[in-house]
């Protein structure tokens, strides 16, 4: 047998395929599938204790578990419309695409190549979108770029998780919305979601609330021993949401998921250690404390300072290394260094360690240190490393702002990167910012100039002396239209 398809359409060249069918076996039954529940569905990879990153998978049934909890419980269904601007490697990501395509909602995609603020508040406003998930630190920006609260009135539910929600800065929305806003708790371990609750206005102590349907948890001290309302303990999960485990890593299987000494049934018979500190509220609510190691959040994204420690280390000239948050809203990650000869400059390290980690977590200043702390159980002691000033005078030659462009440009520029001053010559990245700080800048030169300035202006030409120039350029532009006019 042998088939002629032709092909005329303006995108190929006339010509004729023949596809000889007598090769090919074709079976009239349906293939045999060997799905479970226990069936891997995703892995996706989480920030390393050991300089490697870890695979954790996740099964069918945990996935079909979260799926159905998230469209009783929220009403996921076909008159939603669901907006996704988050990464594709990111858990929650996971939950909103497969949850749409399961209860049959609208997803939409943000239409610009990069996190935009401006444009998916005007996608939520044409799309008329009820639904979206992100990081907190992804929500703000939509808060403040949005025109008061109209862009983002079609929206019913909020869900925010992955870092502490700065109540504070949703509160003036919030207090004028009808959105449900709902913070989330979930290791990537355990198919994203393990605690849910819905937020108050008012309510700046928020809790992680409790668990969802088919999944238990404990707090426990170093003994797996329960303990009682309001003391600290590790928290622990079990039910259908725990994964199958780390891929391909049994012996850090074998330390945090374990025997369930509190198991009732099949479906909850081993226990994760999530590593978190929490403890139950007098309502019955769990609260998150802090993490039992050094593990980190930045915008949302799991880090494990050792992991960048050991890309660190692995540069020549670097004996030992600690890396550390510094900034209580922004987060920087910065990096004390020991040598035994006078440390490279900062862009010399940022370029070894984009050789092998995610730009999130690059440090953005480099310390020499003689010797690294350590508490008395000879643990590095992150408490007692000094603030690192963001700014490098060695790096790049200083030039102070010139004009009042670049010296309105300076102070915005100081404020959000929490630095004392700024170069003409600076780069915006280089000192710490990333996208959603990006967006920041753009509200504050709007409010600064009275101009929009697209968002990837700042990605194409990101020093202070550039963006001064543009804007320059622009003032000077609309001067001319304006004597044109007679205006001026």
């Amino acid at each position: 047998m042998v088939a002629v398809i032709s092909l005329k359409d303006t995108s190929f060249v006339d010509r004729t395929i023949r596809l000889h069918l007598d090769a090919i076996t074709i079976d009239s039954e349906n293939p045999k599938r060997q799905v479970t529940q226990d069936s891997p569905l995703y892995t996706l990879y989480t920030s390393g204790s050991t300089g490697k990153p870890k695979a954790a998978s996740v099964s069918l049934g945990n996935e079909m578990n979260l799926l159905h909890w998230y469209s009783e419980t929220y009403g996921l269904d076909a008159s939603q419309r669901v907006l996704v601007f988050s990464a594709i490697g990111f858990d929650l990501t996971q939950k909103n695409l497969l949850g749409s395509l399961c209860f049959g909602a609208a997803c939409h995609f943000s239409p610009a190549p990069f996190y935009d603020p401006e444009v998916i508040c005007k996608t939520i406003e044409q799309e008329q979108i009820t639904w979206v998930n992100c990081a907190p630190s992804a929500f703000y920006p939509l808060v403040d770029f949005a025109d008061g609260t109209a862009q983002l009135a079609s929206l019913k539910q909020v869900f925010l998780g992955g870092e502490n929600i700065q109540v504070d800065r949703l509160s003036s929305w919030l207090a004028h919305s009808q959105t449900q806003l709902i913070n989330m708790y979930g290791p990537t371990e355990c198919a994203d979601i393990t605690t849910s609750i819905h937020i108050s206005p008012g309510n700046n102590k928020l809790p992680i609330g409790k668990a969802i349907d088919n999944v238990k948890t404990y707090v426990l001290d170093a003994n797996q021993q329960l303990l009682p309302e309001g003391v600290i303990g590790e928290l622990c999960i079990a039910g259908r949401s725990v994964g199958l485990g780390y891929f391909k890593n049994q012996s850090l299987n074998d330390k945090i998921f374990i025997a369930n000494p509190y198991s009732q049934d099949a479906d909850d018979k081993i226990l994760y250690r999530t590593g978190d500190l929490v403890r139950y509220n007098s309502q019955g609510l769990l609260e998150f404390v802090a993490r039992n190691d050094a593990q980190m959040k930045i915008r949302g994204m799991r880090v494990d300072p050792e992991e960048i420690e050991g890309a660190l280390k692995a540069i020549e000239g670097v004996a030992d290394a600690v890396v550390n948050l510094q900034g209580t809203e922004q987060n920087h990650l910065v990096a004390f260094i020991r040598s035994t000869s006078e440390l490279q400059e900062s862009s010399f390290y940022q370029q070894q360690l984009a050789q092998r980690l995610a730009r999130f977590m690059i440090p953005v200043a480099f310390e020499r240190i003689d010797q690294i702390p350590l508490s008395p159980n000879g643990k590095v002691d992150r408490k007692q490393l000094p603030e690192i000033a963001l700014y490098r005078s060695e790096d790049i030659p200083f030039v102070a702002p010139r004009n009042p462009i670049e010296q309105e440009l300076a102070l915005i520029w100081q404020s959000l990167l929490g630095i004392d001053r700024v170069s003409v010559h600076d780069d915006f990245f280089h000192l710490g910012g990333h996208s959603l700080l990006a967006t920041q800048l753009m509200i504050r030169i709007r409010e600064a100039f009275a101009m929009d300035l697209p968002l990837r202006t700042v990605f194409e030409v990101s020093t202070l002396e550039g963006l001064a120039e543009i804007i320059f350029s622009l003032t000077q532009h609309d001067m001319d239209i304006a004597l044109e006019e007679g205006v001026l």
